[in-house]
This record gives structure tokens, sequence and C-alpha cells, in this order.
């Protein structure tokens, strides 16, 4: 990759938390610490995604009460509060390695700030959906029903409830409100950089105590993409035991809504982007422009 190229995929990165560490050196040798510096965060995100989503998945296993009433056979509070807490502290963990995004939705909305370059968007979504996946293996691995996994995968209430399109709404609504805090507690020069993995962890938190009976609660592209994936996979290998698993309707309904979950989160973090821009933020700030030169 020549020097033009680097420039243009890297961007001009800024550091700090929600952010990563900025080499210090210029030329040839800082685009290589540089490069470094992103693969090394990259890997931090797939092994955070991977903690964060084995945890999730888990606490709504833990909390399905499956002669409950139905709509109210998970304890939502208890997977809030969990949800929250691992945020709150995996993103105090990581936060100075890679930023601790954790989120595909978050990774995106911080891209069109401005405040990461399209290499790194690359490859934390790549590290990130990865550990989503495996996390949710991992989940699957602590119990021996195949059935439990589907307790961790979102799907909208029924359409008495809402509908699909309306759920893809709440998604972005509520990923808007985290991709926001992360954007002013974290990003911003007079945010309150103390208390950031606690804001963020309650956003999650506030998201899923208001929605999880609705959508689920997810925000997050690669928490509900790895479940799905894994649970598909896990119980299409034992159609034996479950042969109502290999017929078409099924697959077809356990996937109709995964794009809920992938399109809001990910059109909430560009809506964040944009507010934060041009509303919330303490400093002006040029319109997003991968092809500057790397930091110096």
């Amino acid at each position: 990759m020549d020097t033009g190229e680097d420039e243009k995929l890297l961007g001009n990165e800024r550091g700090g938390l929600a952010r990563f560490p900025v080499s210090g050196q210029s030329g040839a040798s800082g685009r290589n610490e540089q490069m470094r510096s992103i693969l090394k965060a990259a890997l931090v995100e797939f092994i955070a995604t991977t903690f964060f989503v084995m945890i999730g998945v888990t606490s709504v296993r833990s909390n399905y009460y499956a002669d409950a009433i139905p709509g109210e056979n998970v304890n939502v509070e208890a997977v809030a509060l969990t949800h929250g807490f691992m945020i709150f502290l995996l993103v105090s963990i990581t936060g100075h390695v890679s930023g601790g995004h954790i989120n595909p939705a978050v990774t995106f909305g911080l891209f069109l700030s401005g405040e990461i370059g399209l290499i790194r968007l690359a490859l934390y979504w790549i590290g990130q959906m990865l550990g989503g996946i495996l996390g949710a293996a991992f989940a699957l691995g602590l119990s021996n029903d195949l059935f439990s996994i589907q307790y961790g995968v979102h799907n909208p209430a029924d359409s008495t409830v809402i509908y699909n399109g309306q759920a893809m709404v709440v998604e972005m609504f509520t990923t808007c409100m985290l991709v926001l805090t992360v954007h002013v507690a974290a990003v911003d020069s007079k945010g309150p950089k103390a208390l950031t993995p606690l804001c963020i962890g309650m956003a999650v938190a506030a998201g899923i105590l208001a929605t999880g009976r609705i959508t689920g609660g997810s925000m997050n592209p690669a928490r509900s993409f790895g479940p799905a994936f894994i649970s598909l996979n896990a119980l299409a290998k034992h159609s034996d035991l479950y042969p109502s698993v290999s017929s078409h309707a099924y697959w077809h309904d356990f996937w109709k809504a995964q794009w809920i979950y992938i399109f809001g989160p990910l059109f909430g973090g560009a809506v964040a982007s944009l507010i934060y821009r041009f509303l919330l933020s303490s400093e002006r700030r040029p319109l997003p422009h991968v092809h500057e030169p790397v930091s110096n």
C-alpha cells in the first residue's frame, strides 16, 4: 500500500477514550505503528465482544421462565442490569486500547463523525461480528439444551404489539441515544471522562429496560447476529432431533426480522453522529474526510 492509499484509509484519527491511542511518529514508521495499533485494537474488540455476547445471552437464559405468561417470561430488569454492567466493565478495561466500542453501530457513528478511519472501521466490524458469533457459541456450550441459545436471539414482539418497521425505528432511537452518549461522554473535550464507562453502561441498561419486551433491546448488530447465526447452525446440525428446524418456514421465520437489528442500530449511529456534530459538539468540526493525512 503506497503512502497516498495509507492516508485515505487510515484517516486523520484522534486518540482518546472511545477512540484509541494514536502514534506520535511520522512517515512510514508512524503508519506501520498505527497499523499494528489498529490490529491490536481490533483483536481487543473481538475479545470484548465475545465476553459481552456470552454473558448477555447467558443472562437471558438464566432469567427465562418457561411457565410464565407469554411476553413476561424474561426478567428484563436482570437482563438490562447484566448488559449494562458488562458494558461498564468492558469499556473500563478496553477503552485505553481500542476505545471500548464493542458495537458496530458505535464504530459506525464514530467513523461518520470523523473520529476513526476506514481501515479501523472495517477491522473493528470484523472483530465485533466474529466476537458475537464466538460469544454465542460459548453461551450454547454452557448448556445441554440446544434450544437454550434461542432465548438470546432478538426478535420483535408479535404484530399485535409492534410491526417490524416500528421495531426498526425503536432500535434506531435507542441506539441513537447510546451513540450520542458515547460521543458526548467519551469523545467531546468537555465530556465527563471519568464517568464515561458508567454513562455508556447506563445507556445500554436504559435501552433494554425501555424496549426489552418490544424488540429485545439490542442496539448492537453483533449482539443480535451472533446468537441468530449460532442458533440456526446448531439446530440444523441436529435436525434429526428437531425435525421442524429443517423446514423452510422455520428458517424464514427465524431470520425474517434480523434486518431490524442490523439497519436500525446503524441508522441510529448515523443520526447520532449528525446530532453530535451539528448540535452537541463543543468544538467546530469539519465534515468527515478520510483523505486527511495521518496525525503526526
